[in-house]
């Protein structure tokens, strides 16, 4: 089975901030007028860690991706979608034996039916890029692993633990650095990524004589 492991790292989408703090709203049990507006105040001051989770309101900073065994690399939204498309996206029963070869191509990520994978494909809507729209909405259902190993899920079962913990646990990795998301710079962000991209790879092989 071929591979092709992917992460992503997100921040918000600034041409929707003002849409987005406009819908902070305090809890309808809050009824003194101070105590609603220092609720709005805090999560406002936490703005960016929320509308970079957010499938809707974030935007893609940075992709990595790994081909099998090839270096992790950086790519673009519409380099990775056509990656994604000639590896796993069979247009038609009649397809090609070149298309029915793609048929051995998982999706490997950590996280990624509740984060990549969505993300991705809100990404591409919202730019009017051409996407394997259907392979990327079935790639989400869960503890289906045929087109999508999402090894949070499959690793965890419910239970949530860390890529970070994971690799340290079965892969003997150390700790990795810290990283702030906010005032790192593009470079730092970007061998974040690779990292993660390997390491999920890794974890990948580890766990593979469970699949």
């Amino acid at each position: 089975m071929n591979t092709l492991t992917i992460d992503i790292e997100t921040e918000p989408d600034s041409k929707l901030a003002d849409l987005f703090t406009s819908r902070i709203k305090a809890p309808k049990i809050y009824k003194d007028i101070e105590k609603i507006k220092a609720y709005v105040e805090e999560k406002k001051a936490d703005l960016t860690k929320q509308m970079s989770v957010d499938v809707d309101f974030c935007s893609i900073k940075c992709i990595g991706v790994k081909e099998n065994d090839e270096p992790a690399k950086i790519v673009t939204l519409e380099e990775l979608l056509a990656i994604i498309s000639n590896h796993v996206d069979v247009k038609s029963e009649m397809a090609s034996e070149y298309q029915n070869r793609a048929l051995n191509w998982r999706v490997v990520t950590f996280n990624g039916k509740h984060f990549d994978c969505p993300i991705i494909t809100r990404q591409a809507l919202k730019n009017g890029i051409t996407a394997p729209y259907k392979w990327l909405k079935e790639a989400t259902k869960r503890y289906d692993t045929g087109k999508h190993i999402d090894l949070m899920e499959f690793i965890g079962d419910g239970e949530y633990k860390s890529l970070d913990t994971y690799t340290q646990i079965y892969l003997g990795e150390e700790p990795k650095p810290e990283i702030d998301f906010v005032t790192c710079s593009q470079e730092e962000l970007e061998t974040h990524c690779l990292n993660d991209v390997e390491l999920t790879y890794k974890l990948y092989n580890k766990f593979k004589p469970l699949m």
